[in-house]
């Protein structure tokens, strides 16, 4: 509450993140002149990042300081930002902040974010721009859950806060009648923000606890020993983990004696992990629960099964992450095991694809920046020169030319001009030559998160191409001399901006509930089939790579393949039939058709009962994982969606 009347200038100390342990200032008998305080600083748990402002030099300077959470944000606007305040919380409590700016403005809006699960990630506008006096125009937040915005007119100069992977604790900037300039005090990604995702227990409730902990870099070896009887089960098993300093530490060996049947997996590619777990629990009343059979998913292969794949069958979801840590109980044998996921687009933030081409020519790199804003391209039959003019934070910066610049007669300038920054490269693709020296880029296809922008050149000669794996191409590299010899790209995950779309499941409520999680696409599925579906199995791809899920279902009919021509054919939609009435059990998927960009697979299954398709209408979104029910047969599937920008 405020001492005295509140009236005249304000001002403000901000709020630090440091405690007062002082006060001075200036006195003439009964009245207080001036104040002013000494701050001891507290030491962050998390770096604290300042960024920005954006703007123009005029008004006064402010700074609401660094809380814990931003709850809520009202802005008056009308032709500018006129004003903005935000109601903070801190340790203490609830903390709101004046209002930065003037009355002025028509329009107000608020928004109430969901604490605690939801923060602000980033913010991007567009300043008024003139040479004596700059406003902002418009402003957008992105959550982790949504996109507030534009509010404003998005003219002028655009600018954007960076994504630093961290959460915005504070703002600060300049403010007169109109806010002149805004910046943020963003706190730097942690495991507060990103907590390691614990999935497990599985298994029984015999032994002690163990725990190898979440802090490795990586899992390079495990050693299970299987128990030497008629129905192995899992007596023990080890694991080596490489730490952050590239070194190797072993585990404990969580189980009995090593005097039974050693297998030892080696996960010696650099570029390996581990994905997810799945197994079978045995588990009867006159004996104890313990792990049956264990089977590992990589990024790159499936490891296992090893042990009797009889009893209760249990998995992970593929989260979209990596394993970096297991825990679990053990005694005679290993009772229950769990695991520690970490997400990989925080852990390899920009990706290095390709080049595709020849050896020819001279090495070329335009290196990282915020996006690409332009392509030029001089091409006939082939691709003569390409030319990129990309964004560094709000200003344009254009690349040298890359092959030779000159050209024929025959030879055509195309000229692709994005929408940056509400359109940008998601994946390029193409075809190099091959059928005579050099090997060079015969053409060239470039897609956004808007559209398709090619072929240039003709589609001749080995196919290539980086498909969209949920990220946005930052720069370009290659080799060129005459011509364009290769190309390849740097691209950096983007954060969903959008919350996934669930649709379903449809079917029955038998069996046990599954989800293989969400990932970049869908490269094959493989369906058991008898008098109904009894399995599926799902290969996606996540960020380039292949991830094989488990398996959802009994194995009692004929399997069928369904393998996609990733990335040039792709998942449209799956429909099907639902057996509702008859039968044992009485409500389960009767048979399924998959929908992709080239045909349709199936029908798998006799096609009687109730339809269904998911998603009704392909232009909603694409499927980026599924979910269901399933125990001796497939109950229910349901899918979520990646809705299209």
């Amino acid at each position: 509450m405020p001492f005295g009347t509140a009236e005249g200038r304000y001002f403000s100390f901000p709020y630090t993140g440091g405690k007062i342990i002082g006060f001075h200032g200036r006195c003439d008998g009964p009245r207080l002149e001036s104040i002013g305080a000494y701050y001891e600083p507290i030491p962050h748990t998390y770096p604290i990042k300042v960024l920005g402002p954006f703007g123009g030099v005029g008004g006064d300077s402010w700074d609401d300081g660094q809380y814990v959470h931003i709850s809520k944000i009202a802005i008056q606007y009308g032709s500018v930002i006129n004003s903005i305040a935000f109601d903070y919380i801190d340790t203490n409590g609830s903390v709101q902040s004046i209002r930065h700016g003037g009355n002025g403005g028509e329009n107000t809006s608020k928004v109430k974010l969901v604490y605690p699960d939801e923060y602000i990630t980033s913010f991007s506008g567009y300043i008024n721009s003139n040479d004596n006096f700059s406003l902002i125009n418009s402003l957008t937040f992105q959550t982790n859950k949504r996109i507030w915005g534009p509010i404003g007119k998005e003219e002028g100069k655009y600018f954007s806060l960076p994504s630093e992977a961290g959460k915005l604790v504070g703002f600060f900037g300049k403010s007169g009648a109109q806010l002149d300039s805004i910046g943020a005090h963003i706190e730097l990604s942690s495991n507060k923000l990103y907590p390691f995702k614990s999935v497990g227990l599985f298994g029984g409730s015999g032994g002690s606890p163990w725990d190898d902990g979440n802090h490795h870099a990586n899992v390079r070896k495990i050693i299970i020993v299987f128990e030497p009887s008629r129905e192995p089960i899992i007596e023990s098993i080890t694991f080596q983990y490489e730490e952050e300093d590239k070194d190797l530490w072993l585990s404990k060996r969580h189980g009995g004696t090593a005097q039974g049947k050693i297998h030892v997996i080696d996960l010696c590619d650099l570029d390996e992990y581990l994905t997810s777990i799945s197994g079978y629990i045995r588990s009867c009343i006159s004996c104890p629960t313990v792990i049956h059979s264990l089977t590992f998913q990589s990024n790159k292969r499936t490891i296992g099964p090893f042990g009797n794949e009889k009893g209760v069958y249990f998995s992970s979801p593929t989260t979209g992450g990596k394993i970096i840590g297991f825990y679990g109980r053990s005694g005679d044998h290993l009772d229950a095991i769990g695991a520690y996921f970490e997400p990989i687009s925080h852990l390899y933030p920009i990706k290095s694809i390709g080049p595709f081409g020849g050896l020819g020519g001279s090495a070329w790199d335009d290196g990282k920046f915020s996006g690409v804003r332009e392509i030029e391209i001089v091409h006939d039959d082939i691709i003569h020169y390409i030319f990129f003019c990309y964004d560094k934070n709000g200003e344009p910066v254009c690349s040298g030319t890359r092959g030779a610049n000159t050209r024929n007669g025959k030879a055509k300038v195309t000229k692709v001009r994005l929408d940056y920054p509400r359109e940008y490269l998601t994946s390029i693709s193409g075809y190099k030559r091959e059928n005579y020296k050099p090997i060079i880029v015969h053409s060239l296809t470039f897609y956004s998160n808007k559209g398709r922008y090619g072929p240039f050149g003709k589609e001749i000669g080995r196919y290539f191409g980086y498909p969209s794996t949920g990220s946005k191409i930052i720069g370009f590299y290659g080799r060129s001399g005459l011509d364009l010899d290769s190309i390849g790209a740097y691209a950096e995950p983007i954060s969903h901006m959008y919350p996934f779309k669930s649709l379903g499941p449809i079917g029955g409520q038998g069996g046990d509930p599954w989800d293989d999680g969400v990932h970049t696409d869908v490269r094959g599925i493989e369906i058991v089939v008898g008098s109904v579906i009894e399995s599926i199995k799902v290969e996606y791809d996540y960020n380039g790579s292949s991830v094989q899920c488990s398996k959802h279902g009994g194995d009692h009919g004929d399997k069928h393949e369904v393998k996609l021509d990733y990335p040039k054919e792709r998942l449209i939609s799956i429909s099907g039939y639902i057996r509702e009435t008859g039968g044992s059990p009485p409500t389960v998927i009767q048979s399924l058709k998959i929908h992709s960009t080239r045909c349709i697979y199936g029908p798998f299954g006799k096609e009687k009962g109730k339809k269904f398709c998911i998603p009704l209408n392909s232009t909603i979104g694409r499927i980026i994982g599924f979910y269901g029910r399933s125990g001796s047969h497939l109950d229910s599937i349901g899918a979520r969606l990646e809705p299209y920008n």
